[in-house]
């Protein structure tokens, strides 16, 4: 097995820094399921009730929010991916899921595709745009 002489650049602090920022990102991420799942419990009567009024209306509010959940990755997409599973059919559930997954996925290919370079050159130190643009030169499928 060979080894990259570009992996050694990483030193201890770069992977503590991973791992504080993995451990930060979960907090995040759990945090804001439970307030989700706070907010959107299937247990409160008028929720439930005006799904079951208007079906479609919350079917098309679920799309948009996967899409933009799939765009801006912490938002998590269980405890409203249960809600709507025990309130409305499955089969619609998962057709809408999937089908607001790919949308926000399609979102999120366009404004990285024509956006995301010049926000890196932007955001990033000279060094630091160096270093990203070196490393994902040699990624490849």
């Amino acid at each position: 097995m060979s080894t990259d002489s570009s992996t050694s650049n990483f030193s201890g602090k770069y992977y503590i820094q991973l791992i504080i920022f993995i451990i930060a990102f979960g907090l995040f991420v759990a945090v804001i399921s439970v307030i989700i799942n706070h907010f959107l419990n299937p247990h409160i009567q008028p929720l439930t009730h005006e799904v079951a009024i208007h079906p479609y209306r919350a079917l098309a509010l679920y799309f948009a929010f996967v899409a933009a959940a799939s765009v801006v990755v912490p938002v998590p997409t269980l405890p409203v991916d249960l809600l709507f599973f025990s309130l409305l059919d499955p089969a619609f559930v998962i057709v809408v899921r999937i089908a607001g997954g790919i949308a926000g996925g399609s979102i999120s290919y366009y404004l990285s595709y024509n956006f995301g370079r010049p926000l890196l050159k932007r955001w990033l130190s000279g060094k630091k745009y160096k270093f990203v643009e070196k490393h994902s030169d040699s990624i490849s499928w």
